[in-house]
């Protein structure tokens, strides 16, 4: 993993907020590419991402290329940077990674404020789920068919 420090905001939302966020290693080049272009560009507003015209971005920008391009490429509409962040979270429950780290990756409190607010899974993975049960129930003999 890509250790950066990088601190893109002044104050976060709250001390939970004030985290590291391990990077993999595939995205390496490009954030490097990026924290290098906004050095030799001197920019001093700890904004990371560029558009089309080399100009820097807030997350109102992003938001704004991010539903275009999905518009455009695949018709999908309200989405946002923040629809991610909740996509992040399910898709990390539905991988196996537990509540406790899944809440500090992400900056919250309590796990009940990722689980609750964050993640919300697909009766796909629900049954998978429940098959695990079931399976344990049959291999320990607690029930039978």
């Amino acid at each position: 993993m890509l250790q950066v420090i990088l601190i893109m905001k002044d104050t976060p939302k709250s001390f939970n907020g004030m985290r590291e966020l391990p990077i993999p290693e595939f995205l390496k080049p490009y954030i490097v590419e990026q924290i290098n272009y906004a050095i030799r560009n001197n920019h001093i507003e700890n904004l990371l991402f560029v558009n089309g015209a080399g100009n820097f971005v807030d997350h109102r920008g992003a938001n704004k290329i991010l539903k275009k391009l999905l518009k455009d490429n695949f018709n999908i509409e309200d989405i946002s940077t923040h629809s991610l962040r909740h996509t992040f979270g399910t898709r990390c429950v539905e991988g196996g990674m537990r509540d406790v780290a899944l809440q500090r990756l992400m900056g919250h409190g309590s796990v009940s404020a990722t689980l609750d607010n964050y993640v919300s899974i697909s009766e796909s993975y629900t049954e998978s789920e429940l098959e695990k049960m079931y399976d344990y129930f049959m291999k320990n003999n607690i029930m039978t068919n």
